[in-house]
């Protein structure tokens, strides 16, 4: 339920903190298909990722219009997330290497 999801988010979360590792090696992220839904404003906050409010409000905003017409019915936090992966910044370096 709701308490085992928060654990796994909290897990991913310290994953994210960690850094990177000796081996380079990083497993699969677990437990995201169980983590709660929550806003890409929300998501983008608790990222750790200094600074991306501003982007990941200019993303929210493309991906409330592209959902308008979106083909695969992608929600507008979806488009949004995937704007804000790809927009150039400091999201995406930083991201990855909190992945790492």
């Amino acid at each position: 339920g709701g308490a085992q999801a928060s654990k796994e988010f909290s897990s991913f979360a310290t994953r994210l903190s960690a850094g990177t590792s000796d081996d380079g090696l990083l497993g699969p992220v677990k437990g995201v298909r169980s983590a709660p839904l929550m806003s890409l404003m929300d998501a983008a906050q608790r990222s750790q990722v200094p600074d991306v409010d501003a982007d990941a409000y200019m993303a929210s905003e493309v991906g409330q219009l592209r959902a308008r017409d979106d083909p695969h019915k992608l929600t507008a936090d979806e488009g949004g997330a995937l704007t804000l992966y790809t927009m150039e910044g400091e999201f995406y370096p930083t991201l990855n290497r909190l992945l790492r």
